[in-house]
């Protein structure tokens, strides 16, 4: 064996480093290159082969290196979430996932900001924290979004976040210094 890290490894010890412990992500647009609405009517596979580039590398590593990993969705559609993030992550790397979406089955503590994802994110942490009984802040939240608006109301609560535009965006952070 080399010794070499990989580029995934490198960018997640790089987060630890700058003292991130959750790494939030958005579903459609962001973990994969279409849209649902909502309503996706095929299986998850045909869905899977939209991943973006570096994504399984990345939240696979996010995982291994004991980070929280959070989907943090507008999509009632959680079950295809889930399946979709199956084709690439083992099960028991889904244990440690927390898939917040507009479903019936959850709903924002009422002390949760409303704005953007914040009350998915807020939820997820707050799920951790009953897992572990490790607080997370919002300047330890990585946030990977497509949307201006989730964006901006992130950084207005201290996340750090990453604008995904397209399918360059994941892999153009390895060669980054900061981001």
């Amino acid at each position: 064996m080399s010794g070499l890290k990989n580029p995934y490894e490198t960018l997640v010890d790089r987060l630890i480093h700058d003292g991130i412990k959750m790494v939030a992500v958005d579903f459609d647009l962001t973990l994969v290159s279409v849209h649902t609405n909502g309503s996706w009517m095929f299986t998850a596979r045909p869905l899977a082969s939209r991943i973006r580039p570096g994504f399984p590398e990345f939240l696979s590593e996010v995982l291994r290196k004991g980070l929280w990993l959070a989907v943090v969705t507008f999509s009632p559609q959680v079950d295809l979430v889930r399946d979709v993030l199956r084709t690439v992550l083992s099960e028991k790397d889904m244990e440690r996932i927390c898939i917040r979406g507009n479903t019936s089955d959850w709903k924002p503590y009422p002390s949760c900001r409303k704005e953007g994802k914040q009350s998915h994110i807020e939820s997820a942490a707050k799920y951790f924290y009953k897992a572990s009984k490790m607080k997370i802040k919002p300047q330890e939240v990585l946030l990977f979004d497509d949307d201006d608006e989730n964006i901006r109301v992130a950084k207005t609560y201290s996340m750090r976040t990453v604008k995904v535009v397209d399918n360059t965006t994941l892999p153009s952070l390895l060669s980054r210094d900061n981001f």
